[in-house]
């Protein structure tokens, strides 16, 4: 919950990757209608929330 929390702070979004079927610890992205800007920055903000959640 930190984690989409902060993601959230970052104007990002994600899904828990258990609402898929996956095992908790994992995220699902979607990344079907932006560009590879809008990737890149998607990315670097969910690395700063990462990070936030790290310390």
């Amino acid at each position: 919950k930190q984690l989409i929390m902060q993601s959230l702070k970052q104007e990002i979004a994600f899904m828990p990757g258990s609402i898929f079927g996956a095992k908790d610890g994992y995220i699902r992205l979607s990344y079907g209608k932006v560009n590879i800007n809008q990737i890149e920055e998607g990315i670097s903000r969910l690395r700063e929330a990462i990070l936030v959640c790290e310390k």
